[in-house]
């Protein structure tokens, strides 16, 4: 591979990782939203609300973007790739099960930490 295509591809490669890296580390300030029926008075009525994703999972997911980022500033190449590959696999884990947990609702936040953990391992692929 010429120099050039290598060095726009390592580029690229580092653009995903650090993007994974911050919607991973935003994830848990992305509110949610939610909604649901009940019944008053024998008539249904549409409740919601915002709520957001800090929890022990979000808290998770924003140290694993953490580590991400320290993956993606160490320059040593083998434990970078080893913190980018580790944080990327637990965060999109971690988003997975955010989402399956706010379900009925819009989680925007566990998919949040889901593509960064998604964009993280890409970039940890494409180097």
């Amino acid at each position: 591979m010429p120099r050039r295509k290598a060095k726009k591809a390592t580029r690229r490669a580092k653009r995903y990782v650090l993007l994974g890296a911050l919607l991973l580390i935003i994830s848990p300030f992305v509110p949610n939203i939610y909604f649901g029926f009940t019944w008053r008075g024998g008539f249904p009525s549409l409740t919601g609300g915002i709520e957001f994703w800090i929890s022990i999972i979000g808290v998770m997911a924003l140290v694993m973007g953490v580590l991400v980022l320290v993956g993606y500033l160490v320059s040593e190449r083998s434990l970078s790739l080893v913190l980018v590959v580790l944080g990327g696999i637990i965060g999109l884990i971690l988003g997975v099960l955010g989402i399956s947990s706010m379900l009925p609702g819009l989680p925007f936040g566990p998919a949040a930490a889901l593509i960064g953990g998604l964009l993280a391992m890409v970039g940890a692929l494409m180097q």
